[in-house]
């Protein structure tokens, strides 16, 4: 991001130059402020990594636990908890679709690269987008989407 006028790091203070790349502070500081390019590398990124790591570690965690209950369950029992994911992912597919219309603009990452659009057309689980200043069109589940 590019600042157009003076602005002060909200962490060191620091005069940030018409010109000089800002950055969002977040989780340091509060909605509005910016900091200098030194703090955002010293010292954001640092607490952004650890929230990640802590999450990531949770996460891992919880899986843990899942796949020990699961080791305890019959042939029965694992085609119902099957059935639960497959009807969990209907439910996030269809919140997420709900929020969409066609036309809208989205993108998504497709084959190594964010691939932008329109949509054409809306399913339960899937979408047709087109892609931008392209004939291709690409079936894509509704979860990998986002307004672009």
């Amino acid at each position: 991001m590019i600042a157009d006028k003076q602005m002060k790091c909200c962490i060191c203070e620091t005069e940030i130059d018409n010109g000089m790349d800002y950055h969002n502070p977040a989780p340091l500081g509060k909605s509005g402020d910016v900091c200098c390019t030194y703090c955002n590398i010293t010292k954001v990124l640092p607490v952004r990594i650890e929230q990640t790591r802590k999450i990531t570690e949770k996460m891992s965690k919880i899986l843990v636990n899942i796949n020990k209950q699961i080791s305890l369950l019959n042939n029965n029992e694992i085609n119902s908890v099957i059935q639960m994911i497959k009807n969990r992912r209907t439910e996030l597919s269809m919140a997420a679709g709900s929020k969409l219309s066609v036309g809208q603009k989205v993108q998504f990452s497709g084959r190594g690269m964010i691939v932008k659009g329109r949509l054409t057309k809306i399913n339960q689980k899937t979408a047709i987008v087109s892609e931008s200043n392209s004939p291709k069109q690409w079936k894509v589940s509704i979860s990998l989407l986002e307004a672009a």
